[in-house]
């Protein structure tokens, strides 16, 4: 048999099938800070059938005439290693590409078949800054035989002398939206049940490990009319987020809420240090169509809220109708937050609002009953922008409008006055964190936030998974491109499947913090990294060329050495 090995970066996204400069690397250099991680990709290749393991565990292939080989990476001082499988997905082009990693302990290899492996180190905080060497040690065995180490590939790893912040309190407001009805589907529990929270509270976990900032309440039913997948019933797909507060009236008449669940999840959310901000949807920029019978239930109320309610008198489940119904709600939702001193947190938030009259009359009603409310806006319309700018306490532009409005918003974020972040969702092509992207785009995206003087990055997605998500991300291929929908993968134990795209979303949030603190020191930094990344690109050549459809030539840098000197200055500043 012949075994090949190769190193590669944790940037390095595969296309399945090709081959090119796989193995040519036999040994890599990772530098590193304390309080996070490096990583590696690693590739091997065997001529014939085989089993690869990569657990300490037993393993034994159900074909006995194959060998077994077992990786194992040792670093002294470096005590907490992962390696995971990266697995394929197929992007809107049917190109496989790697994406999700999974933590399968061994696994039958066909011969000539390419398998990617994740390696990740996580560094201490503790750690002492210095080299450390490490070693890919490849083992062999047949059936019962005595392993014999075949290969050893060394590697080794510098520590620089500087600590990550606490993901908690990284600089960057990264905020990506919760979709908690879809995690209970997709795991097959009661909504809202124990084992619903137990499985959110992996969720939780693994974006409380990104620096997530927000938590996501939904707080009627239905906000967005499940992304409006009615209307792709040819691939049926249910996205309906359900209100997590329960309402029920009583036989007086009175409406009581249960914020049982609410407080559930805030209190979850805290307890992994995600509590910058609570954002309220279902309240304001409800998604409508009124030829599906998705519109509004209580006409005179400006926008669609539903909120579903138990009647007490009959035992049947209603919508309020009216809109002293639903002010009143309002109102008491409004008390709630107030009573439980977190009403500072609290953000109204509407996603792509398109009529504005309807959004002024919508933010009307809310104040009437509820005047300390702060309200935030995802805008995709440019007209919104300076509409609502003195109502709006956050501001949240797609790249267009980032660019259609450039003067105002550079003047708004020289003021500090407002949390201003940006987001990218189904477009642009570029910068964007599809299947099809480089991983290098996320961080890109981290130090473009930094050179606009930005708080926070959004994205609407994290689970809003289609049908089969492990099998096919694909859905909706001409609106969401592959990977819109999602960072992870639901996996059968009750939590999520991890992706590298999730951890290059990681490296964003990290190049915006250390870019900042470096910046503190020297803000001159920005702009020699700008021009090592950007050149003379500006904001409107990235936005026009990334709405092309005939995908022009990206106007910033993919080049993995320019990012790494980007860090390597960095790191100069802050050493």
């Amino acid at each position: 048999m012949t075994l090949k090995v190769g190193f590669k970066s944790e940037f390095y996204k595969h296309i399945k099938g090709k081959k090119n400069n796989l193995y040519e690397k036999q040994t890599i250099s990772l530098v590193g800070v304390k309080n996070s991680y490096v990583a590696f990709s690693l590739f091997l290749e065997n001529s014939e059938n085989w089993q690869l393991s990569i657990t300490n565990n037993p393993s034994f292939s159900i074909w006995p005439s194959q060998k077994t080989y077992r990786v194992e990476v040792v670093c002294n001082g470096i005590s907490d290693i992962s390696i995971y499988k990266q697995d394929y997905i197929e992007d809107d082009l049917g190109v496989l590409h790697t994406d999700a990693l999974s933590s399968i302990e061994y696994f039958d290899v066909n011969k000539l078949e390419e398998i990617p492996l994740f390696i990740k180190l996580e560094i201490d905080q503790y750690n002492k800054a210095k080299k450390y060497k490490g070693i890919i040690n490849i083992y062999q065995r047949e059936t019962f035989e005595d392993e014999k180490c075949i290969i050893s590939l060394p590697f080794d790893i510098t520590i620089k002398n500087i600590i990550m912040s606490k993901m908690s309190d990284t600089k960057l407001h990264l905020n990506l939206w919760q979709h908690l009805s879809n995690i209970a589907r997709k795991h097959e529990v009661t909504l809202f049940s124990d084992e619903h929270f137990t499985a959110i509270e992996n969720y939780v976990k693994s974006l409380s490990y990104l620096g997530q900032k927000a938590v996501t309440i939904i707080a009627s039913d239905i906000p967005w009319s499940g992304q409006k997948t009615f209307n792709n019933l040819d691939e049926p797909t249910d996205l309906f987020e359900y209100n997590y507060i329960l309402v029920t009236k009583d036989k007086k008449g009175n409406f009581i809420c249960d914020y049982s669940i609410l407080d559930r999840y805030i209190d979850l959310c805290k307890k992994h240090g995600i509590s910058n901000e609570i954002e309220v949807f279902g309240l304001s920029g409800i998604w409508m169509d009124e030829n599906k019978n998705f519109g509004k239930v209580a006409s005179d109320f400006p926008d669609g809220v539903r909120i579903r309610y138990f009647d007490q008198t009959d035992r049947t489940y209603k919508y309020m109708k009216t809109a002293l119904e639903i002010k009143g709600y309002i109102k008491l939702l409004y008390e709630y937050f107030i009573d439980k001193l977190i009403i500072d947190k609290v953000r109204i938030i509407a996603d792509e609002p398109d009529d504005i009259d309807r959004y002024r009359k919508t933010l009307n009603a809310i104040i009437s009953v509820a005047p300390k409310f702060k309200f935030k806006t995802a805008i995709n319309h440019a007209e919104f922008t300076k509409e609502f700018d003195n109502v709006l306490s956050d501001l949240v532009p797609s790249l267009r409008c980032l660019n259609e409005d450039a003067i105002f918003f550079k003047q708004l974020a020289a003021k500090k006055s407002k949390r201003l972040s940006w987001y990218v969702c189904c477009r642009p092509h570029f910068p964007n964190t599809f299947i099809k992207s480089s991983l290098l785009e996320s961080c890109f995206m981290g130090y473009l936030t930094s050179f606009l003087n930005l708080n926070g990055f959004l994205r609407w997605n994290y689970t809003a998974w289609p049908e089969n998500p492990r099998e096919k991300i694909t859905f909706r291929s001409d609106e969401w491109l592959a990977g819109d929908t999602n960072f992870v993968y639901p996996g059968n134990f009750g939590g999520p499947i991890l992706t590298n795209r999730y951890f290059a979303m990681r490296r964003m949030v990290e190049c915006y913090d250390l870019l900042e603190r470096a910046a503190f020191k020297d803000n001159s930094i920005k702009e020699t990294i700008k021009q090592l990344l950007m050149g003379n690109t500006t904001l409107n050549d990235i936005a026009t060329s990334g709405y092309d459809e005939n995908l022009k030539e990206i106007p910033f840098s993919l080049d993995f050495n320019d990012y790494e000197q980007a860090l390597k200055l960095i790191y100069n500043i802050l050493e």
